[in-house]
């Protein structure tokens, strides 16, 4: 047992699952308890099979795979990921879930862009992976002021997978018996917790989550169009939160208002390899040599978008795609001008990209440190149609933007 920062004695956030149970059990009941039948939320039976394998140390390896030498998991059947079958483990995802958990159980806020495990066929083989995997192997020693309530933006180039990233912390999250606060939809707030998955009434206030979860909670957030920001009931929990969120404004604001530690993470985005194996695993497609050229063309010309590049993919065979990606490029430096390449390269910096027309010419990467903020050309060739359209040299655009190509904080 140990006292966080509010002074509280928790169960040790590893070592004893029971007790992390149990603290979690006896918030839930009392405040469970204390609201009037119609009042209380339903059980969500339809999860349970998944919340069972996750949090059982045995059976949650069930829920890892090898395909074609990189490793996938199996996420949580609730939409955005019901579809899904597998997603790929991006060695960005390990990367941030190491961070982002020691965040939690160390109190760390800053952090080095550096590569996650690798997790690939040559280092597991087939025979042995996944059988020997353990996601809690190697975790960090908590420390004595354990858990703390720091808040992150996960943010990046459109297209790094985001959202998904927040299925794997879901489920690393249940492996370590940690409660889980999901909010994927205006309309829909589950609790994943020790008795079992649980719907929220939306419209829940703030003092109401508070009493119904522990400090062993995370609060998992999606940026999307039904939900744009954290909602002021989930922000003001002052529990450790992890938005995903696209790199606008809107989106982001609420970390300037929060009480606590708070931040942007900025991910990689995709290589072509893992956009390529990304295609595949989505239902009813097939990674063939086609889709491999036709992804690997579109980063070339157009840049690490995988969105785009995987619908490029499904029209190989009409060539659409690349009269589409150019006609993209061509709305994108409608009335561009020197000055206004210098202000879309300020504002991805933020990082932001409230222009429409920015991720088609502009690509933000992490710098040197998580929440530092890297703008460049998404690509060579982009590049050389901005010179064109603004009819000067390579020198000269290169020259107006270097401002703009610095590192800076988030």
């Amino acid at each position: 047992m140990v006292s966080n920062a509010n002074n509280q004695v928790l169960p040790n956030l590893y070592d004893d699952l029971h007790a992390l149970d149990a603290e979690d059990a006896r918030v839930w009941s009392a405040w469970y308890n204390a609201r009037r039948p119609e009042g209380r939320p339903e059980r969500i039976h339809d999860l349970d099979e998944y919340w069972r394998k996750a949090r059982d140390p045995n059976a949650s390896k069930e829920l890892y795979s090898d395909v074609d030498g990189c490793c996938t998991f199996v996420p949580c059947p609730l939409l955005p990921f019901s579809h899904m079958q597998a997603i790929l483990i991006r060695r960005e995802y390990e990367a941030a879930w190491r961070d982002l958990e020691k965040a939690f159980v160390v109190g760390d806020r800053h952090f080095t862009t550096t590569e996650g495990p690798v997790h690939y066929g040559s280092h597991f083989p087939p025979h042995v992976w996944p059988a020997t995997y353990s996601a809690t192997a190697g975790h960090p020693t908590p420390s004595t002021r354990a858990p703390f309530n720091h808040a992150f933006a996960l943010t990046g180039h459109p297209g790094i997978g985001k959202t998904m990233f927040l299925a794997f912390a879901l489920l690393r999250c249940l492996e370590r018996h940690w409660t889980v606060l999901l909010h994927l939809s205006a309309n829909e707030i589950c609790i994943f917790n020790s008795v079992g998955v649980w719907q929220m009434n939306p419209l829940v206030s703030a003092n109401g989550l508070a009493r119904a979860l522990p400090w062993t909670t995370w609060c998992l957030v999606d940026s999307n169009a039904t939900t744009e920001s954290v909602p002021y009931a989930i922000s003001t929990l002052n529990l450790f939160t992890v938005q995903a969120a696209a790199a606008r404004r809107e989106c982001i604001k609420w970390l300037s208002k929060r009480d606590t530690p708070s931040s942007c993470y900025l991910m990689h985005p995709m290589s072509i390899e893992e956009a390529q194996i990304s295609f595949s695993l989505k239902p009813d497609r097939e990674q063939t040599e086609g889709s491999d050229r036709v992804i690997q063309e579109y980063f070339d010309k157009y840049g690490p978008d995988t969105r785009f590049a995987c619908v490029a993919a499904l029209d190989m065979d009409s060539c659409s795609w690349e009269k589409q990606s150019s006609e993209r490029l061509e709305v994108a430096l409608l009335g561009l001008t020197l000055a206004r390449l210098q202000v879309l390269f300020r504002i991805s910096r933020g990082p932001r990209f409230d222009a429409e027309s920015a991720s088609a010419i502009l690509c933000i990467r992490p710098g040197v440190e998580r929440d530092v903020v890297e703008v460049d050309f998404v690509s060579a060739h982009v590049l050389l149609h901005c010179a064109d359209k603004l009819s000067v040299s390579l020198n000269e655009i290169s020259q107006h933007s270097s401002i703009g190509r610095s590192i800076c904080n988030a």
